[in-house]
């Protein structure tokens, strides 16, 4: 009953991952964002994607924590994206997908 137990559990969490990643651009915006990078530099990294979509998946990364949204003041503001720990920890998952992606 246990290892039904955390079976179920596995796979939930398993499930949650997949439905954030496997949602369309997401993993390519993660691996867009493996340096830190602002807007135009993201947009530049990933130029399929419509401006619009690019801006709400990166509030979806935020708000999830993959991504961080920075605010440097100054002379010049600007704005800086990078990964979070658990943004770097989905980028791992990059070169699997690649690789998976050349074999089928």
């Amino acid at each position: 009953m246990i290892k039904n137990i955390e079976s179920t559990e596995k796979m939930k969490s398993m499930r949650k991952a997949l439905a954030l990643l496997s949602s369309k651009w997401m993993m390519i915006i993660i691996n867009a964002i493996n340096v830190p990078s602002r807007y135009h530099e993201i947009a530049a990294r990933v130029p399929d994607v419509d401006t619009r979509v690019l801006q709400d998946k990166l509030n979806v990364l935020i708000q999830k924590k993959l991504v961080i949204k920075k605010n440097h003041h100054g002379a010049k503001p600007y704005i800086e994206y990078s990964l979070s720990p658990m943004g770097i920890q989905a980028l791992k998952i990059v070169p699997i997908l690649e690789k998976i992606g050349k074999d089928l």
